[in-house]
C-alpha cells in the first residue's frame, strides 16, 4: 500500500524561521546574496595524457561552462601541482580559513581507478551538479568539486547552503536497471560512512544514516546531504549524484573536525581531497556489483549504519490522521517498509515524503 502524506506546516515554518535567524546572525550566508565572483580557471585533470585526451573530447576547448570570462585548462596531476605550488598558503590549526581542495590527495587515494578518473575542479563554481548535468551526458567516471559553491542544488530544486570547508562534489554514473535508480542514494550514504571511518582519527565517530539521504553524527546532527538526478538517455539511466559533507566548516551546525575535537580533545586537519578520493575508491569497487545486483548485497552493512531498525514513527496522512508504524527496512525498489499495529504493511517512497527523525514523523513533502 502506497500512502500519500500531508506535511507538518508548523514544522516547516519553524525551520524557515531558524534559517532566517541564522542568516541574520551571520551563522550562514544566503547563497543568492553572495558576492563571490566565479572567474577563476576551471581545471580538467587526469592522471595521464591518454585520459586527458579523452577528457578533451568531452569538454571541448570552446565550451562555455560558466561564462565566457573563464578559462578551461586541461592538465595532468603533475602539471596541476606545478600550478598549485605557485599559490601555496599556510593555514594554522586555529584559523577559520580553509585550505583549497588538494588534487594530489584525491588522485593518490583513488586506488585502481586512478588512471580512469577525470576530475573537474575550480576554486569557485556555480554548482557541481549543474556542470555535470549540462556537459557530461552519457559519460561516467567524472567527478566535479569546488571550494566555494555559489548556487548549490538540493532536492526538489531547493537551494543548497555551501559554506567554505564543506566537501561539495558531484559524480557521474550509468545504470541499466530502472529498479536500481532509486537505490543509488542509499549506496552513496553507505559509501560515505565507510569513507569517513577510513580516515585517521575518525574511526571512532558515531556516524549514522538517516533515511533517505542524510548522514548524521551522534544520532542527532545532520552532517551530510545526498542528492541524485537521473535522466533516461539512449536506453540507460544517466545519473548525476552529489553530496555536501561538513568537513572543516563549524557553521551552521557542526563538522567532522569539530566532532573529533569534542570526542578526543585533538585538533586535526582533514584533507577533503583524501576523503573524496577514498569515497570514489570505495564507490568504484561497490558500483560494479550494485549495477548487477542492486542494493541487496550491501544491505547488512547499510543497516549497521542506519538509525531506523524497529523505530516507532507516526505517519501523517492527507486527511490529518496519524498512524503509528514500526519501520522494518527497505525493499528491492528502495521503498521504506513499515508495519502498522494491525500488521498492515506500508511502503513509503523517499521522493514524495520527508522524515523528521527527532520528532519521529513521516509526512508528505510539498
Amino acid at each position: 500500500l502506497h500512502i500519500p502524506f500531508e506535511r507538518n506546516r508548523i514544522m516547516d515554518l519553524a525551520l524557515a524561521n531558524t534559517k532566517k535567524r541564522m542568516i541574520e546572525e551571520s551563522a550562514v550566508v544566503s547563497i543568492h546574496a553572495t558576492d563571490v565572483v566565479n572567474n577563476d580557471d576551471i581545471y580538467i585533470i587526469a592522471a595521464n595524457a591518454t585520459m586527458l585526451q579523452y577528457a578533451a573530447s568531452i569538454f571541448p576547448q570552446s565550451i562555455q561552462m560558466c561564462g565566457a570570462e573563464r578559462r578551461i585548462k586541461f592538465v595532468t596531476v603533475e602539471q596541476y601541482q606545478e600550478v598549485a605550488s605557485e599559490h601555496l598558503t599556510e593555514v594554522s590549526d586555529n584559523d577559520d580559513e580553509c585550505e583549497d581542495f588538494c588534487v594530489e590527495d584525491f588522485f593518490n587515494h583513488l586506488g585502481a581507478s586512478r588512471d580512469s578518473t577525470i576530475l573537474v575542479y575550480a576554486h569557485t563554481l556555480d554548482s557541481t551538479q549543474t556542470v555535470l548535468l549540462d556537459h557530461c551526458k552519457g559519460y561516467q567516471n567524472i567527478v566535479c568539486t569546488t571550494d566555494i559553491q555559489t548556487n548549490g542544488k538540493g532536492r526538489k530544486s531547493n537551494a543548497w547552503l555551501s559554506p567554505e570547508g564543506c566537501l561539495m562534489f558531484s559524480f557521474k554514473s550509468i545504470v541499466q536497471n530502472s529498479d536500481y535508480v532509486g537505490q543509488m542514494q542509499y549506496l552513496i550514504a553507505l559509501v560515505m560512512c565507510e569513507a569517513i571511518k577510513q580516515l585517521k582519527g575518525l574511526s571512532e565517530l558515531d556516524i549514522n544514516i538517516k533515511w533517505p539521504n542524510d548522514i548524521y553524527v551522534n544520532k542527532r546532527t545532520k552532517i551530510c546531504g545526498i542528492i541524485s538526478y537521473a535522466t533516461y538517455l539512449n536506453g540507460q539511466y544517466d545519473l548525476v549524484s552529489g553530496a555536501g559533507l561538513n568537513v572543516s566548516n563549524r557553521k551552521p551546525t557542526t563538522c567532522l573536525e569539530e566532532e573529533v575535537k569534542a570526542k578526543t580533545g585533538k585538533v586535526i586537519h582533514i584533507s577533503r581531497g583524501e576523503l573524496l578520493g577514498r569515497f570514489m575508491e570505495i564507490w568504484n569497487r561497490y558500483f560494479d556489483r550494485f549495477s548487477k545486483s542492486g542494493l541487496g548485497p550491501f544491505l547488512d552493512r547499510y543497516y549497521a549504519q542506519w538509525l531506523h531498525t524497529n523505530q516507532r514513527v507516526r505517519v501523517l496522512s492527507e486527511d490529518g490522521k496519524f498512524t503509528n508504524v514500526t519501520i522494518r527496512g527497505i525493499d528491492n525498489s528502495g521503498f521504506l517498509v513499515a508495519v502498522d499495529d494491525n500488521g498492515n504493511q506500508l511502503k513509503l517512497l523517499s521522493d514524495g515524503n520527508t522524515f523528521n527523525f527527532l520528532e519521529g514523523l513521516i509526512s508528505k513533502k510539498i
